[in-house]
This record gives structure tokens, C-alpha cells and sequence, in this order.
């Protein structure tokens, strides 16, 4: 069995493991884009401060300067936990398909689980600047595969 981590994957290597084809189907999304959320007076401050706190400088920041100033109070104005749902950090993500193991570490997610992360619904992975022969849209394809399998999709 081969194993290929998130941080080293190419477009290339996720072919030979599952027919990824690109199809443009917007309808698939409707609901989503649908959705009419009103921002609150509360979010608008939070969102309104963070920006002119860190507008010069964001595009500068490392990954812990981001993560640490920026993103860390967005996603703390966020509820997500639950009786059996809250927010990992630093957790390791991994499925195997087609008898290839997908894995490696999401800065953030948001999945079932009480002790350790069992269902992943949502994550974020901040491509990391050190490794410019990895596209980001690759490791971000084969994070989703593993979270759609396991989630029990079907993906083929």
C-alpha cells in the first residue's frame, strides 16, 4: 500500500488514486449561495477592527503571525462546539482510498468527535510558502477526498 502526505502531493499523484475530472456545475452550490445570512452589528466591529488592525502588514505575516492575530479571533467569535461537535487544531487528517493512504495535518477544522476528531465537516489549510513546488489546490483536492471518505461519500 502507498501512502502520499498532503504536503507533497500533486494533481499528478491524485489521478492515478481516484478519476478526478473538473466539472463547472454551479447548481450544485445554489443552496449554499442562497443562504442570506445578516451580519450582525457585532460581527461588522470584529470584522471592521481585525481589517484596519492588520491591513498593512497581513500579507507580510508567517503562518503563526496569520493564524495567531487574525485568524484566531474570527474563528473564536465562531460557536462550534457542541455535545458532540467542536474545533480541532494541528489534527491529523487520513483515509485510505483505492488501497493509497492520504495524510496529513489541517490547521484547523471542524469535526464530530469528543476526544479526537472522528467526522471532519469543515477545515482550513494554509498553503505553506516553503514548499513552492506544491500547488495548493492539490493538497486542498486530497484533504477534501479524505474528508468525503471519511464522511462515507461516495467519491467515484
Amino acid at each position: 500500500m502507498k501512502t502520499l502526505s498532503f504536503s507533497h502531493i500533486k494533481f499528478a499523484d491524485l489521478q492515478k488514486v481516484v478519476n478526478i475530472r473538473q466539472l463547472t456545475n454551479d447548481a450544485l452550490f445554489a443552496e449554499w449561495f442562497a443562504y442570506n445570512h445578516a451580519i450582525n452589528p457585532e460581527e461588522i466591529h470584529l470584522l471592521e477592527t481585525l481589517t484596519a488592525e492588520h491591513r498593512t502588514l497581513i500579507s507580510s505575516y508567517s503562518e503563526d503571525e496569520l493564524k495567531m492575530t487574525f485568524l484566531a479571533p474570527l474563528l473564536n467569535a465562531v460557536k462550534f462546539r457542541t455535545d458532540t461537535l467542536r474545533d480541532w487544531y494541528q489534527r491529523p487528517l487520513k483515509a485510505t482510498i483505492n488501497r493509497v493512504t492520504l495524510n496529513g495535518y489541517v490547521d484547523f477544522m471542524v469535526a464530530k468527535g469528543v476526544k479526537e476528531p472522528e467526522t471532519p465537516y469543515f477545515f482550513i489549510q494554509r498553503f505553506k510558502r516553503t514548499k513552492p513546488e506544491v500547488d495548493p489546490e492539490d493538497q486542498l483536492l486530497a484533504e477534501m477526498l479524505v474528508a468525503l471518505t471519511l464522511n462515507a461519500a461516495n467519491i467515484m
